[in-house]
């Protein structure tokens, strides 16, 4: 279950979504979209902050990427969120996930439900690649770093 909070303010709207955007919560944000699309005075900018999102279903895939290209800002601090800007922004079918719930295997332990290829891209951006010892000598430096 997702909490939504609207910041509705003079230059902008703007939505935080906290968990995982499904269902009802669809329903109402995308409501708070549609009106503000409708104004009269539709001058002010759209963001939708996914920085706390852990998730979505379907129809919450569907409406931000609808969202996205109508020219909707999203707002993405973490890793994860990043991770879901891409998938988001992307012509990819859903379903590529890369957060997967647990299931509960014959012998009793939980478990991914199954693997699925993530492209190194995403997987660094997730932080789930192991970068391994600076091969150029310097100190915290590893392949493919930031850091100059």
């Amino acid at each position: 279950m997702a909490i939504i909070r609207i910041i509705d303010e003079a230059h902008q709207v703007r939505i935080d979504v906290e968990g995982r955007l499904a269902k009802e919560q669809v329903s109402e944000v995308r409501d708070c979209w549609q009106a503000t699309l409708n104004e009269a005075s539709s001058s002010r900018k759209f963001t939708v902050d996914i920085s706390e999102l852990t998730g979505y279903d379907l129809s919450g895939l569907t409406l931000l990427r609808d969202m996205y290209r109508h020219g909707t800002y999203l707002a993405a601090r973490n890793a994860r969120a990043l991770v879901f800007l891409d998938e988001i922004s992307s012509d990819r079918p859903a379903g590529l996930n890369l957060v997967h719930e647990g299931v509960k295997r014959p012998n009793g332990k939980i478990g991914p439900k199954k693997a699925k290829v993530v492209s190194i891209t995403r997987a660094a951006a997730a932080g789930l690649l192991d970068r391994g010892r600076p091969t150029n000598g310097a100190a915290g430096r590893h392949p493919g770093s930031l850091a100059g």
